[in-house]
């Protein structure tokens, strides 16, 4: 179960890379990078590639919405923190509302990420794997040990 986790997260940070290297701007290099990287690694036909340039477009006009959203609490935060005292249940609102929209686009990316698989063929899906764990050495992190998954 621990490892299905695992590809599943590694999975959302491959197509999270992508949303979010695209929130900045409308056409961002980085989307349009793994974009690429995705349709060539992975040899997608036409339509299979039409549907992440539609994923990748949904999501960055989603992430532009959370990026407002962000601005605003982010300035609602320092007017908190300037206070003589923290309203602590103002702050866990707006950390409740930054939580609930992230749980949106997190829930989005799912459910077009398994509309993409449903297009994948057997080999497309075992090279999208490959470069995942390639992808996932790559990125160690310093905080996970190597027992830990």
């Amino acid at each position: 179960m621990k490892k299905i986790w695992i590809v599943v997260v590694d999975a959302l940070m491959l197509l999270g890379f992508a949303v979010i290297n695209g929130c900045r701007h409308e056409r961002h290099p980085g989307a349009e990078f793994m974009v690429d990287y995705l349709a060539e690694a992975l040899d997608l036909n036409d339509a299979q590639r039409r549907e992440v340039d539609n994923i990748r477009a949904e999501l960055m006009a989603k992430g532009k919405g959370l990026k407002a959203a962000h601005h605003r609490a982010v300035d609602e935060v320092k007017g908190l923190l300037m206070a003589d005292e923290l309203d602590q249940e103002r702050l866990n609102q707006l950390v409740a509302e930054h939580r609930s929209r992230m749980d949106e686009l997190v829930d989005l990316a799912i459910g077009r990420l398994a509309e993409f698989h449903r297009t994948l063929s057997p080999q497309q899906k075992a090279k999208l794997v490959d470069k995942m764990e390639k992808f996932r050495k790559m990125r160690r992190s310093r905080w996970i040990s190597d027992s830990e998954g």
